[in-house]
């Protein structure tokens, strides 16, 4: 057949011109005999009787059409097409209606194909449900293969930069991610110490400690009591650098537990031995809150041995600052007690490319390499046991007072790891003391608490009045430097209140430092932090400056060994002096 409107040779079977598009007409159908069958009279069509004996047309032959529709392509994967059209069985012969083929999408009946105004729109609706399926299918081909050549290449680029993590080499690591910028940042030479950061693992300052011989464990329940305004302060050490240390504070507590707050003003990790600096691209500034749950105060077998600033607010089934009570009485009364800790690991491959991404569009000075380390969290699973039957006298300056505390000395072995803890043995508040742990990277302990208390007498006032002479151990600094930090309010307004009872003192200001880094950067240092107080006490409270000196003595001064963490922390001192 020829098509009726651009004159193209029709391909048999189709219902539209595959040239232009259009839809096939049909071409007039062939007369047909017509003889009924009721009296064989000759008849003309089309009719519905005959018009001799008046017989129905459905008696007569009927004609063939010429064509039929043809189903519509299937649809590629994820395409939906429209369904072919289906005919529909003939009417009954008493309602007198011909045959017709119904639209499944459309639901209207069209007059039997062949009509110029069906062909052309059912023909048009095939060509654009097979040409869209078509192209469909070419753009699925062409992204599959896109991601596939990609995900090859990601593939590679991942194993490259893990090869130069294996070998320590971080200058290809940065030319692997393109990050120019970075390495420039780092110094030349410089090797990923991922392992070993010089620090000591193991609580060296534990051989020194002796057996506790004080009052019962029962009768100390009052000497560190959990409560609003308690701190704990630990420090931290790392070989030939300065000490650093982090405090917990308890902001509130209520019947559904206990908020801290964390603060931690120290070395980046890895920064330099001997760097006694306050640089601000080797200082790392970390402020978190959590909420303990009261329930995991009481039953809690997971601890949580870390804190950062992207820390969620509350870690469900987890104790922090302290153990459980549960824990707490198992440990003391049996074998020992089931015991999961999560920890902070050696630095990942994917917290290293992720801070190296995050360092790019830094506009900081020289980069450590410790710095753009990092690593995601992990738990260890142990049996927590005692160590020892008999507590250990801990040392700790106790609301600046330096006392002894019992505590239980517990271990915790595992195929990881092998954690060791030292806590308060306390019922009520056992605190977490110390500890280190090889596989989590850290060693602390803590060195200071203070708490809130219903004085009758002011105790630097009483100390200057006894013996002129007062060690101050409550002001707090930022890591190597003489910026007061907000913690030391407390100590300050007594040194301000002792200073307005008695008008006619003058005091000498005096700052003492332990004896890790030099000299000279150590008298410089102490020298600031003691002009630092003189001056917060004269812009805060009004105290005029006549009234005082300032003067420091860097680390010549000791009142205990630089050998323990502790000792490096009594050193670490303000003292006044009445004049």
């Amino acid at each position: 057949m020829i098509c009726q409107t651009c004159g193209a040779e029709l391909t048999a079977g189709l219902s539209f011109c595959t040239k232009c598009g259009n839809g096939v007409t049909a071409p007039p159908a062939a007369a047909a005999t017509k003889l009924c069958k009721a009296c064989g009279a000759s008849i003309s069509h089309p009719t519905k009787f005959c018009e001799a004996c008046g017989a129905l047309a459905n008696e007569f032959p009927q004609p063939t059409p010429a064509f039929r529709p043809v189903p519509a392509p299937q649809s590629a994967p994820g395409f939906q097409s429209a369904p072919p059209y289906q005919p529909v069985s003939s009417a009954s012969p008493l309602s007198g209606s011909a045959s017709t083929w119904q639209s499944a999408t459309a639901g209207t009946a069209s007059s039997m194909p062949g009509t110029p105004s069906s062909q052309r729109s059912g023909g048009g609706v095939l060509k654009v449900l097979f040409a869209g399926a078509a192209i469909l299918a070419l753009l699925a081909v062409t992204v599959v293969g896109g991601i596939a050549y990609l995900g090859y290449r990601a593939k590679k680029k991942v194993e490259k930069i893990e090869q130069a993590f294996q070998d320590k080499d971080i200058n290809k690591i940065t030319s692997e991610l393109k990050l120019d910028k970075v390495a420039e940042k780092i110094a030349p030479g410089s090797a990923l110490a991922l392992s070993d950061d010089g620090r000591s693992f193991e609580l060296k300052d534990a051989a020194g400690w002796k057996t506790y011989t004080g009052s019962p464990a029962a009768a100390t329940s009052a000497l560190v009591p959990m409560k609003a305004g308690l701190a704990v302060t630990a420090a931290s050490s790392q070989k030939g650098r300065p000490d650093y240390e982090t405090t917990f504070s308890v902001r509130g507590m209520s019947s559904s537990g206990i908020d801290i707050d964390f603060t931690y003003f120290g070395p980046r990790a890895g920064t330099p031995e001997n760097a006694h600096t306050s640089a601000s691209n080797s200082i790392r500034d970390v402020v978190s809150q959590r909420r303990v749950m009261a329930q995991d105060l009481a039953t809690a077998h997971e601890q949580v041995l870390y804190y950062s600033g992207q820390d969620p607010h509350v870690f469900p089934g987890t104790s922090s600052l302290r153990i459980s009570t549960e824990v707490f009485k198992q440990l003391k009364t049996a074998d020992g007690t089931p015991f999961k800790y999560h920890v902070n690991p050696t630095p990942s491959m994917q917290g290293l490319v992720s801070n190296l991404l995050s360092k790019a569009q830094s506009d900081s000075g020289n980069l450590s390499l410790q710095d753009i380390l990092g690593g995601g969290s992990t738990f260890v699973e142990c049996t927590l046991q005692r160590a020892s039957t008999d507590d250990i006298a801990y040392p700790v300056i106790l609301n600046d007072k330096p006392v002894e505390l019992p505590a239980i000395h517990g271990d915790c072995k595992s195929d990881k790891d092998d954690l060791q803890l030292y806590i308060l043995d306390e019922l009520n508040d056992p605190i977490l003391l110390a500890g280190s742990s090889k596989f989590g990277h850290f060693n602390g302990e803590v060195v200071r608490i203070s708490f809130p208390q219903e004085k009758t007498i002011n105790p630097i006032e009483q100390d200057l009045k006894q013996s002129g002479r007062a060690q101050v151990y409550g002001i707090y600094f930022d890591f190597a430097s003489a910026t007061i930090r907000s913690q030391s309010q407390a100590v300050l307004t007594e040194i301000a209140k002792a200073m307005k009872d008695n008008p006619t003192w003058k005091l000498s200001v005096e700052g003492h430092t332990d004896d890790i880094g030099d000299d000279a950067t150590n008298l410089d240092l102490s020298r600031r932090r003691s002009a630092a107080v003189v001056q917060a006490l004269n812009t805060q409270y009004r105290i005029t400056s006549a009234r005082f000196t300032s003067q420091g003595f860097g680390a010549s001064r000791p009142v205990e060994t630089n050998d323990t963490l502790e000792g490096r922390a009594r050193n670490r001192r303000v003292e006044l002096v009445r004049q």
